[in-house]
């Protein structure tokens, strides 16, 4: 992303995930959330609290300065959202016709990555792995990354769905310069980046999450503080997980009944007149088909997409001790089977 020295291989933010679905974008009501009690979900990720839309009234009219690094499919409407909303917003990527984009709605075009985060508050990244996140936020002693820009008390927060190992190596970085670190892994795919309605799953201390939330309710319309570093990573690939084994089931299912003589689409007319058998991805079929074939990379990328999710799976259960040998057989033996020909072949 730094052309000012040797190129970091960021090209463009993370793609719009796995089917990803307006399944969690679901009613909870965000107004009075802390006054009730909120529901758990697991050991690591204990206490939800759904971020009161009253922050966003109290904490707009502070002026926050963002940088934004990562200008794709998903971070174009991220950033396009902040600057309607009215922040002083400064760009990065290594596509110049990205950043001029933005630059046409009124956001300020930086030079590296060290310089997009330069006399800002916070920065948000939106990059494809672990090794473009220490890439950006990190850097090297040529090309330093965007917390060396940064002064002690801004704040980073790593958008892209990485594995907690990641997470942890870059906040300690950022914790060396006296930055803060929130990871806040996001569903609600390119539609959802652009209109705005995106949903975050949060890790972080509560200090830095609360300031960072009117930034984050600028991009989407559903704010979920997960626990601490890494929580919100978690949520998002366990998220992924379950969006996947929907797909594949799916897929597996369709193939066997292909055999025994009934069409997809009688079979799908079929299960999903009833709720045993039918999910968000056997009701969401060609919608899954048209964004695979209409996907940057082809079918192809989705496969790829699929195995980087199922891998972050298997190293987050590996990470805290759990037993998931559902995930190590879908690593081990169904993803090398799906080829190049993609998840609704």
């Amino acid at each position: 992303m730094d052309p000012a020295g040797p190129a970091v291989p960021v090209l463009h933010d993370e793609p719009t995930g796995i089917g990803e679905s307006p399944g969690l974008r679901h009613s909870y009501s965000l107004s009075g959330a802390r006054d009730r009690p909120a529901p758990v979900l697991g050991p690591l990720v204990s206490t939800v609290y759904i971020l009161s839309a009253t922050v966003r009234a109290m904490s707009t009219t502070e002026a926050l300065r963002i940088g934004f690094v990562g200008l794709g499919d998903m971070g174009k409407g991220m950033a396009a959202n902040l600057v309607r909303n009215g922040f002083d917003v400064a760009v990065r990527d290594l596509r110049p016709e990205a950043v001029d984009e933005l630059v046409a709605l009124g956001a300020d075009a930086a030079a590296s990555n060290a310089d997009v985060s330069r006399d800002r508050d916070v920065v948000v990244v939106v990059v494809v792995n672990d090794q473009q996140v220490r890439d950006v936020c990190v850097g090297t002693p040529e090309t330093p990354g965007v917390i060396a820009g940064l002064t002690p008390g801004a704040v980073v927060v790593v958008a892209s769905t990485v594995s907690l190992a990641a997470h942890r190596a870059v906040s300690e970085h950022a914790a060396t310069h006296g930055v803060q670190y929130v990871d806040a892994a996001m569903t609600g795919g390119s539609v959802g980046a652009r209109d705005g309605t995106l949903t975050f799953f949060v890790g972080g201390p509560v200090a830095a999450t609360d300031r960072i939330t009117p930034v984050l309710e600028a991009m989407g319309n559903h704010v979920f503080r997960c626990g601490e570093l890494g929580a919100g990573a978690a949520v998002k690939i366990v998220n992924n997980l379950l969006s996947i084994s929907h797909i594949l089931a799916a897929r597996e299912a369709i193939r066997l009944a292909a055999a025994a003589g009934v069409s997809e689409s009688d079979l799908l007319s079929m299960i999903n007149t009833g709720d045993l058998g039918s999910s968000w991805a056997t009701r969401s079929w060609e919608r899954l088909r048209w964004q695979e074939r209409n996907h940057t990379a082809g079918p192809a990328g989705m496969v790829a997409m699929t195995g980087k999710d199922l891998r972050l799976a298997r190293d987050l259960a590996a990470d805290l001790g759990v037993d998931a040998p559902l995930v190590q057989a879908l690593v081990d033996d169904v993803l090398p089977g799906l080829g190049d020909e993609g998840l609704t072949s």
